[in-house]
């Protein structure tokens, strides 16, 4: 149980990572995230300045999510270009390029988002970035529907309420942003909470 419940925490926050760092498809959903790992991955483009990185990381963001119609973790065309446009505003052009992100002409270089290792400050610029462009509401409800998917069909409705009231808009930022900083054992506190919920 524990195995399964550190796996499902940690792979909801690995899939949300990717969407900072590459894609969607031109999908009208309200919700975020690819469904394969995408990376910040060279296509064309270029150019000087903010406005052209920004173009770029968002065409990622869209293009890494094609051909994956069914994964939940979805931005559509305008939630691609505001997450694209955040995270540029927050991190800046610089830092991305000293994240190895960027190469000396403004290039994606192909480096996942999900292999980075961010200060806890430009982490959680990011991921404020990436809540504010998709939702708090709706990335949280999103998160905590597919946890509760990996729960045992059978459990208690007491237990699975107790559950999912742990797993609120503060409690994933955390989580994520510690991904993002190369805390590796992010998911426990989280994961205890929700042991805590099924020992009840």
């Amino acid at each position: 149980m524990n195995k399964m419940l550190i796996g499902a925490v940690s792979l909801v926050a690995a899939v949300t990572l990717t969407a900072c760092g590459s894609s969607s498809n031109n999908n009208a959903s309200n919700n975020t995230s690819p469904s394969s790992t995408p990376t910040m991955s060279g296509g064309g483009g270029g150019g000087s300045g903010s406005d052209a990185v920004k173009a770029l990381i968002k065409a990622e963001i869209l293009k890494s999510q094609s051909g994956s119609a069914t994964n939940p973790f979805r931005m559509n065309d305008t939630q691609a270009g505001c997450t694209a446009k955040a995270v540029v505003d927050a991190v800046g052009v610089e830092k991305l390029h000293t994240y190895g992100f960027l190469t000396a002409d403004n290039k994606l270089t192909g480096k996942k988002f999900t292999t980075s290792r961010f200060s806890v400050a430009d982490a959680t610029a990011v991921v404020n970035a990436l809540f504010s462009c998709v939702g708090d509401t709706s990335f949280t409800n999103l998160m905590t529907r597919e946890i509760s998917a990996s729960l045992p069909a059978n459990l208690p409705a007491a237990q699975r309420s107790c559950i999912e009231s742990k797993l609120t808009v503060a409690a994933i930022k955390r989580v994520i942003i510690a991904e993002l900083s190369g805390q590796t054992n992010a998911a426990a506190q989280l994961t205890t909470a929700i042991e805590a919920c099924m020992a009840a």
